[in-house]
């Protein structure tokens, strides 16, 4: 019986064994990030570690627009995620203002009950 050919997220040895062209590009990030969104691509893919947080993403050349599709959905997803980050950290800022703010008055209205006296 034929073994049957490895699917989606592999080693770089088992891909290159692949019939056909392949294809990289660089990669920065956390794989398992890329893993979710890939795996709704169904493509056949390899990651090579170059340094820490950058990597060489392999895969079939006949699948590079699938690739193309999948890490368009991931660059989207990571700039919607800074973004929602950014407006957590605005709001936070505004919130800690507004204690500030409270606390002053609350000082005041002190000081006030104090000098009536």
């Amino acid at each position: 019986m034929k073994a049957l050919t490895p699917q989606g997220r592999q080693s770089v040895k088992k891909l290159m064994n692949h019939y056909g062209g392949k294809s990289a590009m660089p990669y920065v990030g956390a794989p398992k990030d890329f893993d979710r969104i890939a795996k709704e691509f169904h493509v056949d893919y390899a990651f090579h570690k170059v340094s820490p947080g950058h990597y060489l993403l392999f895969f079939k050349a006949n699948q590079a627009d699938a690739i193309t599709a999948a890490f368009q959905k991931y660059s989207a997803k990571v700039l919607n995620k800074e973004q929602d980050k950014a407006s957590i950290l605005g709001q936070l800022r505004k919130f800690t203002e507004q204690i500030r703010t409270q606390a002053k008055e609350k000082q005041r209205t002190r000081e006030a009950v104090k000098d009536g006296r």
